[in-house]
Formats: structure tokens, sequence, C-alpha cells
């Protein structure tokens, strides 16, 4: 691993521990009222069961309202509307059934080779720039286990760009098409070639 590399990952465990002492208070006190209180801790079992109920094809995608309203306890129903069921991964599961499920394992096996690629790359710019990639999409990823980040467009976009910078980590900067070309157009035309 390169220097550049862990000087990053070093940033990364210090941003991580500065987030948390700033939201320890909240979440100590979350933490010393009563548990069972807090409704996502209710959503995601209602919701496990009902896809584990809709096996093996899901309830349908977009209905993870009604479907959570047919089992919502009704000791544990309060005056918010359920929308979401906090965890996108189990939504998903949820109303898509095993292809969402083989869908999002393939995405997280993916992910994974994409990240150990571009950390053993050779520090760059570039490469740099593809491990931010990697850390910024595995943060709204962990996000997402408990909450729904990515269905707000912004960060779904944000999401997707960043997916393409990891499809090129660990290729060389002469495998960039876009630099490939302008090499060959300024090489026609009689200019030095940025390669």
């Amino acid at each position: 691993m390169s220097k550049t590399t862990k000087s990053i990952f070093v940033g990364v465990i210090f941003a991580g521990l500065g987030i948390a002492a700033l939201g320890a208070g909240p979440l100590l006190e979350r933490l010393d009222s009563d548990v069972f209180k807090d409704t996502r801790l209710v959503i995601l079992p209602v919701t496990a069961k009902a896809a584990i109920e809709h096996l093996p094809f899901g309830s349908g995608v977009g209905t993870f309202v009604p479907v959570y309203a047919a089992r919502e306890p009704i000791e544990t129903m309060v005056d918010a509307f359920v929308n979401h069921a906090h965890n996108d991964f189990l939504e998903l599961w949820l109303e898509t059934g095993v292809a969402g499920a083989l869908v999002i394992i393939a995405f997280i096996v993916w992910w994974t080779s994409r990240v150990w690629i571009s950390l053993r790359a050779p520090s760059s710019g570039r490469n740099n720039l593809i491990l931010g990639a990697a850390v910024t999409t595995g943060l709204l990823l962990a996000h997402s286990a408990i909450e729904y980040p990515m269905r707000t467009q912004a960060l779904a976009c944000l999401f997707a760009m960043l997916c393409g910078f990891l499809c090129h980590a660990g290729a060389s900067p002469a495998a960039d098409p876009i630099r490939s070309r302008l090499s060959r157009t300024r090489t026609r035309s009689g200019e030095r070639s940025l390669g």
C-alpha cells in the first residue's frame, strides 16, 4: 500500500472518529431511552418477514407501502407514515425477491473487487480519485443499510458517477480512451503526443 493510500485511510479513520464524537450525544440519548420506541427497529423485522413471505419473486417494485401497512403491528403504530424500510437492501429484497438479492450480491462482489484493485494500484492523481470514489460509494452503501439516501436523485447520480470512476480502477493512464484519442488527434495534426 502506497504512502498516499495510507494517509487517505488515516484521514478517513480520523474523520470517522470526529463524526462519531460529534454524534455521540444524540446517540447516547437515544440508547438511554426505550430502544424499542425507535420505529426503525420495528420496521426491519416486519419487512424481513414480508420479504420471506413474498419469495421467490418479491412483492413488486414500489409496493413497500401497502405491503408494510398490511403487516404493521397495531401496538407499534405511530402517527407517522412509513414510506420506506430505512434499509435499501431489505426493501429491494422485499420488492424484487431472489432476483434483487442476486443483483445486490453481484454488485457488492463487483464493488469489493474494484476497491481491492484501487487499493493495490500505484499512487497517482488518477488512482487517488478512484480511491476517493471507492470511499464515497462505501459510505453511501453503509448509509443505505440504515436509511435510504440513494432514493434522492442527486445522491443516486453521484453514486452512479463514482461507480463509473471505479470501472477504471487499476487501468493504466495509457488505456484511458479520452487521453489516447486526444493523443492520436494531436499526433496526426503534428503536435507532440501527450502519451
